[in-house]
């Protein structure tokens, strides 16, 4: 939201996210964090009791990163949407300050959460894509089963990661 400040206007793009917002990014992180598992024991018919363990923290750890990566990415293109749209015009709402307000929040709204799809789907997709290379061409056949998901699954959400800090960083530069 929009917020003045002796007439400079101190914009709030959703830099730091806050615990329910966090909350929400984990949640949804461990959807596509536990599908390569499903994969492994559909289709490579890996033992899931055997490594209990060490795939329940591979799931957590992926989900984890994934969360982080959801913010950046979300950050990067609400910054993005927000310079290419300009907030309406005070002129076309005269003696309706009230319209206004609710004009920008609903623009503010619209792109919030066009942002946060956009970072959903580009997150998930590079994870996926990244975990299936990694298991079925990087890693096969090197170790067991149990070590290669937990491998690929950390170097994907890994790879979604350092993609979108370096999103990140190319708001500052």
């Amino acid at each position: 939201m929009v917020e003045e400040l002796d007439g400079v206007e101190l914009i709030d793009y959703g830099r730091d996210a806050g615990v329910a917002r966090r909350i929400v990014y984990f949640v949804v992180a461990v959807i596509p964090a536990v599908l390569p598992l499903g994969l492994y024991v559909q289709v490579l018919e890996m033992d899931v009791l055997k490594s209990q363990v060490v795939l329940a923290v591979s799931v957590v750890a992926a989900a984890v990163m994934l969360s982080l990566a959801y913010h950046n990415i979300t950050f990067v293109r609400t910054v993005k949407l927000q310079k290419l749209f300009d907030m309406p015009a005070k002129s076309m709402y005269r003696n309706k300050p009230d319209e206004w307000k609710q004009a920008c929040l609903t623009q503010d709204t619209a792109v919030r959460s066009s942002a946060l799809m956009y970072s959903f789907a580009y997150n998930n997709a590079v994870y996926l894509l990244a975990v299936v290379f990694f298991s079925f061409y990087a890693f096969r056949g090197k170790f067991a089963d149990e070590i290669v998901f937990a491998s690929s699954s950390a170097v994907a959400s890994g790879l979604a990661l350092i993609n979108s800090r370096s999103a990140r960083k190319s708001i500052y530069a």
